[in-house]
């Protein structure tokens, strides 16, 4: 399975200079609603297939409360060179 960037929405770093860092959020429905692997295959936004690596846990945490919410998935690209725009991939939960 290739996941295609193409096909979720963009989220751009906040200040971004124009490099085209950011993130882009896929569903966890993707991988059937079960944790996803790694590495994941992607077609980045320049059209590159490369692999994601990763798939360590996200939270939030609200450190008075002292509570955590999960967030999903979070992966990057393999071996990112500083020429391409970092961009990470998050599966989220439905």
């Amino acid at each position: 399975m290739v996941i295609d960037f193409r096909d979720y929405a963009f989220e751009p770093c906040p200040g971004d200079s124009g490099r085209g860092d950011g993130g882009v959020e896929v569903p966890v429905s993707v991988f059937g609603g079960s944790p996803p692997p790694s590495p994941i295959s992607v077609v980045d936004r320049l059209g590159r297939e490369v692999e994601f690596v990763g798939g360590g846990q996200v939270f939030i945490v609200d450190t008075p409360a002292g509570t955590e919410e999960f967030v999903g998935w979070s992966y990057w690209e393999d071996d990112d060179g500083y020429d391409t725009p970092a961009v990470q991939l998050l599966v989220v939960p439905e």
